[in-house]
């Protein structure tokens, strides 16, 4: 019996997705609706023929149901992982408790598709994905913990047992560069998420402070920070660091301004830590009006007029 090599295997496989590419590309031209109003016969038969060619794949792909049923029922956990990915995709369902063993194997593979296949199908399960969040959000690739912090956006409060991997995912230093490190961006939307579990996570309130309290010369960082405080404040009720921290980012030094070549400033997006600042300001109302005195400062000496109506903003909402 003759048998396929690896480098074989792979040329099939690309040449099979180069020709799926080809096909969709095609598609996708022919029905854009300017494209559509003026199709001709010939380039509609082009079209439906595109459209055939991927309802035969797909024919084809359900053809390798059963085999794929006996990888799912084997013992190789990638084989596993990977069979179970291709029948969630067809819609196939699979036995939850059944699909859970297989997420849990996959999440502990060193296979990084595989893990992101598990993450894929947990965040699909909703509810039901909530052992293995946990799993997800601690992931050492950015991708399984970025699905991982997407399930706990959509289940919302479902998500507090798995507090303590969050706080693992926010108190990461964004200081060590490379994909396994988690992203400013990340850490600052599960400081949102925990923000939204309220008192309910105020043990919680020593790592926000923590990461509040980074300093890193990058805009990035001061969003970060504020996302923190908010959520500090929102667990434990400490208006007193959103203000320092908030003050802190008002005072800081305005990098040089970049100017064009007529000489023109370049608006690069620098002032909006202020203006983010300001805003956390305005939210806390009445209980901020300790900064009262910096941001009447800033509405006389920012030259930023977007700066200046956000330190407005956040005046009013203090009763001022």
């Amino acid at each position: 019996m003759s048998r396929l090599s690896r480098s074989g295997m792979e040329r099939e496989v690309q040449d099979l997705l180069r020709r799926l590419d080809r096909i969709q590309k095609n598609a996708e031209y022919w029905l854009q609706p300017r494209n559509l109003e003026s199709i001709d016969h010939e380039n509609l038969q082009s079209l439906w023929g595109s459209l055939n060619a991927i309802a035969v794949s797909l024919d084809e792909m359900l053809t390798f149901q059963p085999t794929l049923m006996r990888a799912l029922e084997g013992t190789e956990p990638v084989s596993r992982c990977y069979a179970a990915a291709i029948l969630s995709r067809l819609g196939i369902q699979i036995k939850i408790s059944t699909l859970l063993s297989i997420l849990e194997e996959s999440f502990a593979s060193t296979e990084v598709a595989c893990r992101r296949h598990a993450a894929r199908m947990m965040f699909d399960l909703k509810g039901k994905g909530v052992p293995l969040l946990s799993r997800a959000l601690i992931d050492k690739d950015e991708h399984v913990r970025n699905w991982g912090l997407r399930l706990a956006q959509a289940i919302g409060k479902e998500a507090l047992p798995a507090l303590p991997a969050l706080l693992e995912l926010v108190r990461q230093s964004s200081q060590t560069s490379g994909a396994e490190i988690p992203n400013i961006q990340l850490r600052a939307e599960a400081c949102d998420l925990i923000a939204d579990f309220g008192s309910a996570a105020a043990n919680a309130a020593k790592v926000l402070l923590a990461v509040s309290d980074e300093r890193l010369e990058v805009d990035d960082n001061r969003y970060l920070r504020l996302r923190a405080v908010r959520a500090l404040h929102l667990v434990s009720s400490n208006a007193k660091q959103v203000i320092k921290v908030a003050s802190e980012i008002l005072d800081a030094k305005v990098g040089t301004i970049m100017v064009d070549e007529q000489g023109q400033p370049i608006d690069d997006g620098g002032y909006w830590p202020r203006v983010w600042a300001c805003d956390l300001l305005a939210e806390l109302g009445k209980e901020a009006i300790g900064a009262a005195p910096k941001l009447e400062k800033l509405l006389k000496e920012e030259e930023n007029a977007t700066v200046r109506a956000a330190a407005e903003e956040a005046l009013k909402a203090m009763g001022k």
